[in-house]
């Protein structure tokens, strides 16, 4: 600004130079330059208005920059302060958002507490059916192993008993009069043979059944046979019927063929079937019958007794005999070694006779 403001004394010196130094000049110059004195001296209040306007500029721009630097400082602050809301906003939003978290948290521990709960409870209703099931098991095998303990000792029981009985049939058997074991056994001989005779008779029986159907069939095959042949002008073979028969069927069923049966005591499904199912005939069916074998055989028995003690006294007496005589003697006399070889052999005879009874 300075540089474009002039002095007064510079403003004086123009003067002056301008003022001409003869009248006439100045009456001219008077003339011509008010305008240049009008220019002057507003150049010079222009001047004294900067001046006082450099004067008071200086305490203006101060002021200006302290409030600019004010307006800075107070920005700086807004700035941050608005940093600070926006800090706070977002610590707001993070702390609602963790809240909100934290619900959530909370709600899904507490479902998931109840679901634990819920499932520790039929664990232990599980646990608990399973301790029953566990015990139920316990006790029905131990109730099945009573039983099969019991069962066991009844088939031992049933097996000793069966033993029992069989060595009773046996003894029986052995008490049975010849003759009627062999009459029983006839019997069953004949009875098998009428049952060999009826399969062989029901076989027969379907064998001819099958082998009436399959010389319709074959028949009925032959007569179409026939009729296409001619239908196409063609002659018919001879058919042979018999030899079609035979080559479909199978041979005639035979007695010789049919299988004999085995007698009831020989086991099988036959011997079974045989037996009927039920338990064997038997010579003796009342006890009677055996208190009076065995008391027949006590008689017996006592007879033989009896004869062989007084065969063993009729010998020894004999022997004492023999031993008093001289030895010529006892062999002249042959009446006495008769006597004493029959007294041995009937000594023999009971004796064998005992132990076959």
């Amino acid at each position: 600004m300075s540089s474009t403001t002039a002095s007064p004394a510079e403003v004086r010196a123009s003067i002056a130079s301008i003022l001409p130094t003869s009248p006439e000049g100045v009456v001219r110059a008077a003339a011509s330059s008010r305008s240049d004195l009008a220019a002057a001296l507003s150049s010079v209040q222009r001047a004294r208005l900067a001046r006082d306007t450099r004067e008071s500029l200086h305490p203006f721009i101060m002021r200006k920059r302290e409030i600019l630097r004010l307006e800075l400082s107070l920005e700086a602050k807004r700035c941050e302060i608005r940093k600070l809301h926006s800090a706070a906003a977002a610590r707001t939003s993070a702390l609602e958002s963790a809240e909100l978290q934290l619900e959530e948290e909370s709600l899904r521990f507490e479902a998931f507490l109840t679901a634990s709960d819920a499932a520790a409870r039929a664990a232990l209703a599980r646990a608990e059916a399973q301790g029953r099931l566990r015990q139920e098991g316990a006790a029905k095998l131990k109730q099945g192993r009573a039983m099969l303990a019991a069962a066991s000792s009844e088939h031992g029981r049933l097996v000793e008993l069966a033993a029992e009985h069989e060595r009773y049939r046996v003894f029986l058997e052995a008490l049975t009069p010849v003759e009627w074991s062999a009459a029983r056994e006839a019997e069953a001989a004949a009875a098998a043979e009428a049952r060999r005779v009826a399969r062989f008779a029901a076989r027969l029986s379907e064998w001819s059944q099958a082998r009436d159907a399959k010389t319709t069939e074959v028949r009925a095959v032959l007569g179409a046979e026939r009729s296409r042949l001619i239908a196409l002008g063609r002659k018919a073979p001879q058919a042979d019927l018999a030899a079609d028969l035979a080559a479909a069927l199978p041979p005639a069923p035979t007695l010789e063929s049919e299988p004999r049966a085995p007698a009831p005591g020989d086991g099988g499904e036959e011997g079974e079937e045989a037996a009927g199912g039920e338990a064997p005939l038997m010579f003796f069916t009342e006890p009677v019958q055996l208190l009076s074998l065995f008391t027949s055989m006590a008689d017996a028995n006592l007879a033989l007794i009896q004869r062989v003690a007084k065969a063993e006294q009729a010998l020894a007496e004999l022997r004492a005999q023999k031993e008093s005589q001289p030895r010529a003697a006892a062999t002249s006399d042959p009446q006495a070694c008769a006597v004493a070889a029959s007294a041995e052999s009937a000594i023999c005879g009971g004796s064998q006779e005992e132990q076959a009874s």
